[in-house]
């Protein structure tokens, strides 16, 4: 009977878990950050010393949004509204004979979206992008009440990026 009891809890345990559903209103967090690759030239130019050319710099960016969504899991869809902060994380100052500014400064925007989601036990796609994810406070229903999230994936640059987040019902 003991070794019955132990294939059962053996069984349990190693079985997968199930998805947890995500359904209702949530506040959201999302960070975003993209690494910059930097490119810099240096020249020396009939001079003799070197010096800074030229500076290019792709892919560097952050964003920082604040949402309040409605998930629906029998539409598959989300509807989101608040707001974004986004920008470059370096700004360079270029200084001498060439006085410039590269790079965009954090400005804040509203934002509102309606995308696809979906999850699994470990896993939550929005918009077509998977991150890895873990609930918590689950209802007897089966329902999350938070939700984390992240993810590392290329941007449209071809930089790496970190996506992370939680969502927490309300």
């Amino acid at each position: 009977m003991k070794r019955m009891a132990l294939v059962i809890a053996a069984a349990l345990f190693c079985a997968p878990a199930s998805a947890q559903t995500i359904s209702g209103k949530y506040v959201v967090t999302v960070t975003k950050l993209c690494q910059l690759t930097g490119t810099y030239n240096f020249s020396t130019a009939g001079l003799g010393n070197n010096y800074l050319n030229e500076i290019d710099s792709s892919g560097s960016s952050f964003k920082q949004s604040l949402y309040q969504a409605t998930f629906s899991p029998t539409k598959g869809n989300v509807t989101i509204t608040g707001f974004d902060n986004s920008g470059d994380l370096e700004i360079f100052q270029i200084t001498g004979s060439v006085n410039a500014t590269l790079g965009n400064p954090v400005t804040q925007t509203p934002s509102s979206n309606k995308s696809p989601y979906s999850n699994t036990a470990t896993t939550f796609t929005i918009g077509g992008q998977p991150f890895n994810a873990m609930y918590g406070q689950i209802d007897k229903k089966g329902v999350a009440h938070y939700l984390a999230f992240q993810g590392v994936f290329a941007n449209d640059s071809g930089q790496q990026c970190t996506e992370q987040g939680t969502a927490s019902m309300q």
